[in-house]
């Protein structure tokens, strides 16, 4: 993203320790990138950090990242099943504290405290908005339909599951696109595309609902009402510029 936009000023949010080794090797001295060690949410504060695991180094896909970990999760009373002995208090802020021009693109992977920090962003898509959100969907309908009041375009991307229960349905008997994966947990999971799945967003959500046996996640990819004419554009020149074969 920041060499494909050297002109646009990139903030990223990181409170977790053990992953600040791995974002400055990755960045680099990008002049663009500025790094904020601060979870994101709705409020300015503290808060508890719950940390379900981190990586050794020696999974597969994930060598050499000791120390790293994906599976963290700003605590919440949405989340009360979490051991607090794994937990620690790390500095929050809202995007609305931080932001104070519009935005074009936004990226939300906060596992599970997703619409904390689309509550935390009000002020900004009211005053200046942003045109493009990519959120992580685990079928929490509070993130469809604060999208939608705002007027955005919702689109889906793929899908990973992964049996919660040793009886429970496979992903591959939901659709026989999903193949093997394995995520920075080191978790075994299914990942691909749903042939299938509903277009409207009250048969969206309950489709999510349904499949309560499998940990069925998205990406939804939301798109500013206004901005969209801009975006299909776009779309259609990456197109017409994509090499054959």
């Amino acid at each position: 993203m920041a060499s494909a936009s050297p002109s646009s000023q990139i903030l990223a949010f990181e409170p977790f320790e053990g992953n600040i080794p791995h974002f400055r090797k990755l960045v680099g001295d990008t002049p663009n990138i500025e790094l904020i060690q601060k979870a994101v949410s709705d409020f300015n504060g503290d808060g508890k950090l719950y940390v379900s695991s981190t990586q050794t180094g020696k999974e597969k896909g994930w060598e050499g990242r000791e120390g790293y970990s994906s599976s963290v999760t700003l605590m919440s009373e949405d989340n009360p099943k979490f051991d607090h002995a794994k937990s620690g208090i790390v500095p929050v802020c809202s995007v609305d504290e931080v932001v104070s021009g519009p935005v074009r693109f936004m990226k939300v992977d906060v596992q599970g405290g997703e619409i904390g920090v689309l509550k935390g962003a009000e002020k900004t898509l009211a005053q200046y908005g942003i045109d493009m959100i990519f959120i992580e969907f685990e079928g929490d309908r509070r993130i469809i339909d604060f999208l939608l009041e705002k007027e955005y375009v919702l689109i889906d991307s793929g899908h990973y599951m992964y049996s919660q229960k040793p009886d429970g349905p496979r992903a591959v008997d939901v659709s026989p696109s999903f193949k093997a994966s394995t995520v920075a947990s080191g978790r075994e999971v299914a990942a691909g595309e749903l042939i299938e799945r509903p277009l409207g967003a009250e048969d969206y959500i309950q489709f999510f609902t349904q499949l309560g046996k499998l940990a069925l996640h998205t990406d939804l990819l939301a798109i500013r009402r206004e901005y969209m004419p801009d975006f299909l554009h776009a779309l259609a020149d990456l197109q017409r510029n994509r090499p054959l074969g």
